[in-house]
């Protein structure tokens, strides 16, 4: 492993080297060293200094089944004096936090996993149940899904069942949502062998419904609401998902709503967010820009209206945003330097 990245004399004449360090939100590692690719996504102009930066040892792992949460400031101030910045021109993006875990090599962890294989055993269920086991370890993961996996062969059930007794489920990638490769990991005459289990997973629809009774005027808090899953009798169409909350909340009760009843979109009125008239806060946002500026609404507006906004500073230049807040609209453009504007 490399400490520094090395730099010849005859490098030092090209132009600065361009890199990217993008950290991750999660990693799980096997070996008792941490170097920078294990923590972070790096991309470098020059591909043999991203793989020699790739290759900085930043410290040891934590101790086998235990993590550690870790700054990606920390991990900056620590390759300050590991990267000569005269040599790169750097950029970091990624996550915050880092969450590291120490897992066992695959073979040691196949073996801790002993345990007979029944014969008469559902391999099917048994593998979904352990393939349920092994989302759960992992942050990212859908909490609630539905999962359709591929069938397996005849010669992948004797496989199992001839093995040394153990098996368990590795791979897969997130955001973990869709068609996933998942292997199946068994130990054969002493060899860990493994083969791929296709495996579907879609998000549950989860949708909001009232914890106790709502009267007539009152307006929906945090407190007010929680998700469930539907049932195979409900309709979905009239309600709201957990991924409205925001515009759930604020709404007002047209008619009283009983405790443990789904909240229909038509016993619901959402609340004037824009005023005609008033003075707005214009978020402009495209090509990962996110420009403000103030305007005028042109017309009142609830949560996801498309409404006529006037700018302040040029009021010849009319534009169309959406309201996605109390006083804020969102403008979205391919380009925010050449905005398409109406004149009066």
């Amino acid at each position: 492993m490399a400490l520094f990245p090395q730099v010849s004399s005859a490098e030092s004449t090209r132009p600065l080297a361009t890199v990217s360090i993008a950290f991750k939100e999660e990693c799980s590692i096997a070996k008792e060293i941490v170097t920078l690719g294990d923590l972070a996504f790096v991309d470098s102009d020059q591909p043999a200094l991203g793989k020699s930066l790739r290759e900085i040892v930043l410290f040891t792992a934590p101790e086998i089944g235990h993590q550690r949460i870790i700054s990606s400031k920390e991990i900056q101030s620590k390759l300050q004096f590991r990267i000569n910045l005269k040599e790169a021109n750097i950029r970091y993006s990624g996550a915050i936090k880092i969450n590291l875990r120490r897992t066992q090599p695959v073979i040691q962890q196949v073996a801790a996993a002993v345990k007979t294989v029944p014969t008469n055993i559902n391999l099917q269920a048994d593998l979904e149940k352990k393939l349920k086991n092994y989302l759960s370890t992992h942050l990212d993961a859908p909490v609630d899904y539905t999962l359709s996996a591929e069938k397996l062969t005849s010669f992948q059930k004797q496989e199992i069942i001839a093995s040394d007794g153990s098996y368990r489920i590795g791979g897969g990638m997130s955001p973990w949502l869709g068609r996933q490769t998942f292997q199946v990991w068994y130990l054969r005459d002493g060899q860990v062998e493994n083969f791929p289990w296709n495996v579907e997973l879609k998000k549950t629809k989860r949708v909001a419904y009232a914890v106790g009774d709502l009267q007539r005027g009152s307006v929906i808090t945090e407190e007010d609401i929680a998700f469930r899953p539907l049932t195979m009798n409900e309709n979905w169409q009239n309600t709201f998902s957990s991924e409205e909350k925001g515009v759930l909340l604020g709404m007002r009760v047209e008619r009283g709503i009983r405790a443990g009843s789904l909240l229909a979109r038509n016993g619901l009125k959402a609340p004037t967010l824009v005023q005609r008239n008033s003075i707005v806060n214009v978020y402009v946002q495209g090509n990962g820009v996110l420009v403000e500026t103030k305007g005028r609404a042109k017309d009142s507006g609830i949560y996801g209206d498309m409404i006529t906004i006037e700018d302040l500073k040029n009021r010849k230049r009319i534009f169309t945003a959406k309201v996605v807040n109390a006083g804020v609209v969102l403008l979205e453009s391919s380009n925010t330097h050449s905005l398409h504007f109406s004149e009066k």
